[in-house]
Parts: C-alpha cells; sequence; structure tokens
C-alpha cells in the first residue's frame, strides 16, 4: 500500500484522528476525552509496534519487519495480527493472564478500521487494508458488485500454490485446489468430514451438507483437484486430531484443531497476494476465499454453463443470488435483470 502524498507519522495521524472525531458535527458516535482515548491509543501503538518492528524467526535469527512504516500495511498483515498480534500485545498489558477473547479482537479491529478509514478520507493510502481484510470475527460492509479474478489474474493465484511436499503443503494445495475448482465457502470447506468424501480416483465427489435445502448437494471435483485430495487424505488419516476436535474433520490445522475461517482467510489472501506479486499485478481490494469463490462462479457462467447449473453448483436458491456478480457476467447469460428494486418483485408475480 503506497501514501499519496508525504506520510506523516503514525502518532501524528493518529492524533490527527482523534483530533478530526471530536469536532462538532463529527460522525463519530462518542467524543473521547484524554483518558477515554487511552485504550485506542495503546491499540495503535502496539499494532504499529508489532507491524514495524523486525522479528525473531524460526531459526532464531532477526528476520525483517513486515513493513517499514504503517502505511504499508496489507490486509494480510491485519489478519495475521488480529490472529496472534492482538494476543501478545493484550497479554502483556493484561499481565499475561486470561485468554484474550473475541470481543478485544473486535474492538482492536473497529479501532484499526476507524484510524486507516481516516488516512483513507485523508488521501494518504489508498486502500483501507483493514476493510480489506474481511475477518470473520467483524466482517465489514460487502461490496455488492463482488470482485472476480479472471484470466491471467486467476492463472497468477493458480501458479502461486504451494509446491512443497510437506504434510501441510499437502494440505493447503488441497484446500486451494478445491476452493478454485468448485467454489465452496469457506465454512462449507471447514466442515467437510471423511464419510462425505466419495471413493473415486478421479473426479471425486462430495456431499456438501448445509442449513439451507440449496445448499445440501453434491460436488464433483476435477481430476487435478481429485488428485491432490487423495494426497492429503492419505496423510489425514494418519494424523489423530486434538481431543476435542471432530475426528472426522478432513481439514485440520497443524495443531490438529478445526479450520477456522480466519485460518482459511490468511492461507488464501496469502496466496493471492504471492500470486498478484509473482505476476505483476495490483493489489485487488479483497482477497480472501469469497474472491475464489466469486471467480469461480462467473466464470462457470461465461463459460456456457447453464444458469440453472450453476446456482446448484454453488448451493444458491435462484439466479438473484447472483445480483452482486452481475457486472463481470456476460450480457445475455442472465434470464432477468437482477436487481433488488420494486420491479424486479412485481415481474416475479406476471
Amino acid at each position: 500500500m503506497q501514501s499519496t502524498h508525504t506520510t506523516i507519522s503514525a502518532m501524528e495521524h493518529f492524533e490527527h484522528w482523534l483530533d478530526s472525531r471530536d469536532r462538532p458535527g463529527s460522525r463519530q458516535r462518542e467524543q473521547l476525552t484524554h483518558a477515554a482515548a487511552k485504550p485506542y491509543r495503546y491499540i495503535w501503538k502496539a499494532w504499529v509496534q508489532w507491524l514495524t518492528t523486525p522479528s525473531v524467526v524460526s531459526t532464531g535469527d532477526i528476520g525483517p519487519a513486515l513493513a517499514n512504516c504503517w502505511t504499508q500495511a496489507q490486509p494480510v498483515h491485519v489478519m495475521r495480527y488480529l490472529d496472534e498480534g492482538v494476543e501478545a500485545a493484550a497479554s502483556a498489558r493484561r499481565g499475561k493472564s486470561a485468554p484474550i477473547s473475541e470481543i478485544t479482537r473486535r474492538r482492536y479491529w473497529r479501532v484499526l478500521q476507524q484510524i486507516y478509514a481516516h488516512a483513507v478520507n485523508q488521501h494518504i493510502i489508498a486502500i483501507n487494508p483493514v476493510m480489506s481484510a474481511a475477518d470473520v470475527t467483524q466482517p465489514p460492509q460487502e461490496d455488492s458488485e463482488g470482485l472476480v479474478l479472471l484470466g491471467p489474474l486467476w492463472q497468477a493465484v493458480s501458479m502461486a500454490i504451494p509446491r512443497g511436499t510437506s504434510r501441510w503443503d499437502k494440505r493447503d494445495r488441497a484446500i486451494l485446489s478445491i476452493l478454485m475448482d468448485v467454489g465452496l465457502s469457506t465454512s462449507e470447506l471447514a466442515d467437510i468430514r471423511l464419510q462425505q468424501v466419495g471413493e473415486r480416483m478421479n473426479e471425486i465427489p462430495i456431499r456438501i451438507v448445509g442449513p439451507r435445502g440449496a445448499q445440501n448437494r453434491d460436488v464433483r471435483l476435477g481430476t487435478g483437484a481429485s488428485i491432490e485430495l487423495r494426497q492429503w487424505m492419505e496423510e489425514r488419516l494418519r494424523i489423530t486430531p486434538h481431543p476435542a476436535t471432530d475426528p472426522e474433520l478432513v481439514f485440520i490445522t497443524n495443531q490438529g484443531r478445526p479450520m477456522s475461517g480466519r485460518t482459511l482467510f490468511r492461507l488464501v489472501s496469502t496466496t493471492v497476494t504471492r500470486g498478484m506479486h509473482d505476476g505483476g499485478f495490483p493489489m485487488p481490494q479483497h482477497i480472501g476465499p469469497q474472491v475464489l469463490r466469486n471467480s469461480r462462479i462467473v466464470t462457470w457462467l461465461n463459460e456456457g454453463v447453464p444458469v440453472e447449473e450453476v446456482c446448484q453448483r454453488a448451493g444458491f436458491k435462484d439466479y438473484r443470488s447472483l445480483r452482486g456478480l452481475r457486472r463481470h457476467i456476460n450480457p445475455g447469460v442472465l434470464p432477468v435483470t437482477v436487481s433488488r428494486r420494486r420491479g424486479d418483485r412485481a415481474q416475479e408475480r406476471t
């Protein structure tokens, strides 16, 4: 993320944000006294320090900082901080006692989002990295016009999938291959049980189970994704999950626990970021799993797969669920103009 003019320091920007929210007519709900601003200042300092301080890597050596300046924050940094850095910062402040709650993480998310939003308004940065990092615990409002990665961008992401041979490389490769092949949502992928996976070597069928009727469906993987899933399944059957984890889950973390939305977001966002960097493409505004799902759905439609079949594959009740993708879909593909206006409802009654 690049600044659009001479960058001010992190604390100068914080004080400017604090002053702007206290002005008459500000849209902020509450004004902050000096005492009330203290936790906000702490959160901001902790984040900037985490982002810009060299870290100790696994070998014991000192690795480079994630960024040289607060304006260089990327969505993947925000997600990693909410997953790892918040606990370290808040534990130090609280004497390393109680575990960090999701309420605390949401509070950090909200503060960072507001301060970076002010930086966008001041034309210091172009994109708010917190809004681009759609954290599952505090999701920002999604862009109604869903983002997709097509053509060279899609190929760049595919080329960035991990190629290592370790157990966890195989897991990550299987996850990314499935997401890109059949466009599952993160919750659907995280909930797959061993008994839902078919026995075929190629075009493996997976039974998806969801809370709504349309979400209950069979999806069939292509040959490439089937191979990756089969290689991971061979590893998975050798792993004993954590005692508190459902032993039937197909995908688990390195610690044997269920895959969370945050963990899957980090995997996808890291892969997309690497693909865009290696391919020389600008960073998209959104880089999470939903982008892969959107892209797969749009590709199906633009390749001529009937709308009804695409809705069945994606677990949608009908084509109206595609409204957020309409600007990416070739004209004439959808049966009618997809809109939220009352005219649609009148048309449906005729």
